[in-house]
């Protein structure tokens, strides 16, 4: 594929304590490429929350990340899934993720 792609959340509003959490598959990985969530607040330029490893196949596999230390009440937060290919050149340009059970939640 040659570069990155994404998929970004609409913008959301924080209430309260906020949590992200999805299942992934990765069924296959090149050289140099990895999946990643990032996230943005008020618009400040998107930060990477979690990454996989480099060139590592992954089964069926849970992240829950607690951003509750990270956001404020008012916070405008987005949300970016990454399917980040490390080169352009052959071998190092392909990776196959899926993603399920999305879930974006404020928690007491």
């Amino acid at each position: 594929y040659e570069y990155d792609r994404y998929l970004t959340s609409d913008v959301v509003e924080v209430a309260n304590n906020l949590t992200f959490s999805l299942w992934f598959y990765i069924d296959y990985s090149e050289s140099s490429c990895n999946f990643q969530i990032q996230y943005q607040k008020n618009g400040s330029g998107f930060e990477t929350i979690f990454q996989t490893n480099y060139s590592q196949e992954y089964s069926w596999t849970n992240v829950e990340l607690d951003l509750s230390e990270s956001v404020n009440f008012r916070d405008e937060v987005e949300f970016r899934l990454v399917a980040h290919v490390g080169s352009t050149s052959s071998g190092s340009d392909d990776i196959q993720i899926f993603v399920d059970d999305i879930v974006i939640m404020g928690k007491s």
